[in-house]
């Protein structure tokens, strides 16, 4: 199903507006939790935007950097879970 011009002409308008209220949510949710918070956003036309407090966070801008890196955090985040409920 394709998306429709309007439909896809309103992503392409709003999508600033709503990166720039997560961005704020994220800061927000550092500050009253005391952590650091990264964000991955894609917009409409594929474009890549990360966000990290206190710019602790650095993606691999080579696009196949990016795949290994997304599985060893992954990876790493379930290791974690695992360890903390066992």
């Amino acid at each position: 199903m394709k998306k429709s011009n309007s439909t896809s002409l309103g992503l392409k308008v709003t999508y600033p507006k709503r990166r720039d209220a997560i961005v704020k949510k994220a800061t927000e949710l550092s500050v009253l939790c005391g952590t650091d918070v990264s964000l991955i956003l894609f917009s409409p036309k594929g474009k890549l935007t990360s966000f990290a407090t206190h710019g602790r966070f650095v993606l691999p801008w080579d696009p196949s950097c990016i795949y290994s890196f997304f599985v060893s955090f992954f990876c790493h985040a379930l290791f974690w879970c695992w360890m903390i409920h066992c």
